[in-house]
């Protein structure tokens, strides 16, 4: 489940602030579309949490599409477009280990930004103490 918010979040974010931008992701955008149950508890998790307010298990649907928007069978890459992993490392993620999200732009088929979120990695820093 914190991989289908995840990816709703993410989702919500680059299609409302780059709606032109084509999302290359490995999971499979009808995957709420599929299952209501499942799309309800997604919704329900992230309007609990305070990230998407009042949140419909079909406005979920709606974005998760848009992690299929990159055109697959097209001869060579869009200018411009995401690459995205909701989780990284599946089977850690299952033992409740080390799991990260990742996201990189690409512009001309070169990563421009990336980022990668460990959200069970500590953060000991001496400036925190």
């Amino acid at each position: 489940m914190p991989a289908a918010a995840c990816l709703v979040f993410m989702m919500k974010y680059l299609s409302e602030t780059f709606p032109d931008d084509p999302v290359l992701c490995n999971i499979d955008g009808g995957v709420l579309a599929k299952d209501e149950e499942f799309a309800t508890t997604t919704a329900t998790f992230l309007s609990y949490f305070g990230l998407i307010d009042n949140l419909t298990p079909q406005k979920a649907a709606e974005w998760v599409r848009h992690c299929d928007s990159y055109p697959k069978d097209a001869e060579t890459p869009p200018k411009r477009y995401w690459v995205f992993n909701p989780i990284d490392s599946t089977q850690e993620f299952r033992t409740a280990k080390q799991y990260c999200c990742t996201l990189a732009l690409m512009e001309d088929n070169e990563p421009v930004l990336s980022l990668v979120g460990c959200p069970v990695l500590a953060f000991d820093h001496a400036s925190r103490s």
